[in-house]
């Protein structure tokens, strides 16, 4: 994994008692990722996912939207990969 990969702790909980999720993410197209990677090996990367393309804040706003909504209520511990399907394996 590189340099970049960030996660993000969903601190949850009014009506279900407190809990924690994460997301974990990899590959966003960020100034920081920028910095770390060359334009050529950050191209690389991406083509090696399923998914084609570098993540957006977007990709990761609707998993902390989730996370944070009632259709998670009955989840907590856990951690969700945001990565293109960067690190699947078969």
């Amino acid at each position: 994994m590189g340099y970049f990969d960030g996660k993000v702790a969903i601190i949850t909980g009014a009506a279900r008692g407190l809990g924690y999720d994460y997301v974990k993410f990899f590959l966003q197209d960020t100034e920081a990722s920028q910095r770390h990677y060359s334009p050529e090996a950050f191209e690389e990367l991406v083509q090696q996912g399923m998914i084609k393309r570098a993540g957006t804040s977007r990709d990761m706003y609707g998993c902390m939207r989730y996370l944070c909504g009632e259709d998670a209520s009955w989840m907590t511990g856990q951690t969700l990969y945001v990565n293109g399907g960067s690190m699947s394996r078969f």
